[in-house]
């Protein structure tokens, strides 16, 4: 898609995509026309080095894994790190615009050049990048780029090992969990066999992670306010409480005169007038009471779907093909390994596996059990890795929780199903007055009176958005694009926030 900058400058200034079919083959090195050219003949570093700048009777072939079926990959080059001069939020928005018309992620590729020191900002910006999308971490890769071939192997150079260690331990400390890690060459001018089979091996192996990981859907996706939000949402929520309280007040001082008006000029008798009263006081509790079904309806229906989660990842990697070999041939390697999820909360509803020259032993529990666990064994003199991720349904994480709103929507529907006969009750009783000329009207609306509920409703909407620590993505983006936190005057940026979403609700209202 591009060329991979330095690390301290991106060759990539806004993001771009491109779409590739493949079936994932494995890349090999043939000599001699069809002799699969075999590792082992590497004894030391200096064949190794020889071996990589070889061209002569090499022949880089790609080789089907028997039952792969194609795949289709949309990969988005986005800018980095480096490039956002301090406009985050601008970016990550104009990052997710490009994804407008993606309804999911499997994979976010994180490029991390080792040539680039981690200082105090570096690190900064990327916890800031992370802290924001708390859904996305588990998708997370770190490719440690510019790692020349002559070191991508570990164990071949300890001082660079230790390095790229330092920088992958720091990168699971702000994610919070170990995040798998891979080492490739960035010289796309590089022709020799054994380069490319390496460099095509690694990228390979990125893409099988795509296949495995648990899929986030993009408008669910919530995101994690800023420190900068957080100070603008702050001020504005104190001023739009203010405001609420306010407005409430005078809501309530003029239904109370309204209704004094109507009455009075009607001359009704008191038993009339409570009736009136009544009918309006339930009105207003069942409207109260549709917005908050409705408002739990949307929550339910948000979390209550078989989206799949992320429950838990392992990652084998164990790389044998020059150095690791004689290990195996004195017995000295470990074949078998174990990797075990003990038995938890949640219920496994599906496993995904990526895996290559191991042959799995045993396995017990799985789909449909709480507790997981696999034995399998790397082929000697091979490269091997397995990879699996359990996942449950958004459903299953939340279960106690949606068990929990529906039982409360209940509750709310019967208490509107009471409330509504009721009223209808009293209208009766109004309709039959109203016909015998007791009353003029049962009518107590009034524009202003109902144009003030509309704001008082939105004033709350804005207050929920305010005191929220996540925004929807959607909402979020529409921010940023907006231009609403500009930075360094909170006061202005409050205000600009606040007549943002006010007019947002106002023309959905509308």
């Amino acid at each position: 898609m591009g060329r991979i900058g330095s690390g301290n400058v991106s060759h990539t200034r806004a993001a771009n995509d491109e779409v590739i079919t493949t079936t994932l083959p494995i890349y090999k090195l043939f000599e001699y026309g069809d002799h699969e050219f075999d590792t082992r003949s590497i004894k030391d570093e200096k064949s190794f080095r020889r071996f990589l700048n070889r061209d002569d009777d090499l022949e880089l072939r790609p080789v089907e894994v028997p039952g792969s079926p194609k795949v289709r990959f949309r990969i988005f080059d986005t800018p980095g790190l480096n490039d956002t001069n301090d406009n985050d939020i601008q970016n990550i928005a104009s990052t997710f615009s490009a994804l407008s018309e993606v309804d999911h992620l499997n994979l976010i590729i994180i490029m991390d050049s080792h040539h680039v020191p981690l200082t105090s900002s570096q690190k900064d910006a990327f916890k800031a990048y992370f802290d924001l999308f708390e859904d996305l971490k588990g998708l997370i890769v770190i490719v440690h780029t510019h790692s020349n071939n002559q070191y991508r192997i570990p164990g071949l150079n300890t001082r660079f090992d230790r390095k790229l260690k330092e920088r992958s331990e720091f990168f699971n400390q702000i994610i919070g969990r170990e995040v798998p890690t891979k080492r490739i060459d960035c010289d796309i001018d590089e022709t020799g066999p054994a380069n490319l089979c390496m460099t095509r091996n690694a990228i390979r192996e990125i893409l099988e992670m795509a296949k495995v990981k648990a899929a986030v859907t993009l408008n669910t996706t919530r995101v994690c306010k800023t420190r900068t939000m957080i100070s603008v949402d702050k001020c504005a929520h104190t001023t739009f409480k203010t405001r609420l309280r306010e407005n409430v007040a005078h809501l309530a001082k003029c239904q109370i005169e309204h209704q004094k008006r109507i009455l009075e000029s009607q001359k009704l008798t008191v038993e009339t007038q409570k009736l009136i009263v009544e009918s309006q006081c339930l009105t207003t509790e069942i409207d109260s009471l549709e917005r908050e079904i409705k408002r739990m309806k949307e929550e339910i229906a948000e979390h209550d779907t078989d989206e799949l989660l992320p429950l838990f990842e392992s990652r084998f990697d164990e790389q044998v093909d020059f150095f690791g070999w004689f290990y195996d041939l004195a017995g000295r390697s470990s074949h078998e390994h174990t990797v075990r999820f003990p038995e938890q909360e949640f219920t496994i509803d599906e496993i995904d596996v990526a895996q290559q020259k191991v042959e799995v032993l045993e396995q017990t529990g799985g789909r449909g059990d709480k507790a997981w666990s696999v034995k399998f064994k790397r082929h000697r003199f091979r490269t091997g890795y397995y990879h699996a991720v359990l996942k449950m349904k958004k459903s299953t994480k939340h279960k106690v929780e949606i068990g929990k709103w529906k039982a409360e929507l209940e509750e709310r529907e019967t208490e509107k199903g009471r409330l509504k006969k009721d009223l209808e009750d009293k209208k009766q009783e109004l309709d039959v007055l109203k016909a015998q000329g007791t009353i003029v009207s049962s009518d107590l609306s009034l524009n202003s009176v109902e144009e003030l509920k509309d704001l008082i409703e939105t004033f709350r909407k804005i207050l929920d958005i305010t005191a929220a620590k996540t925004l929807p993505l959607k909402l979020f983006m529409e921010l940023a694009e907006a231009g609403v936190y500009q930075g360094g005057y909170l006061v202005r940026d409050a205000e600009i926030l606040g007549n943002f979403l006010r007019k947002r609700f106002e023309n959905y209202n509308n």
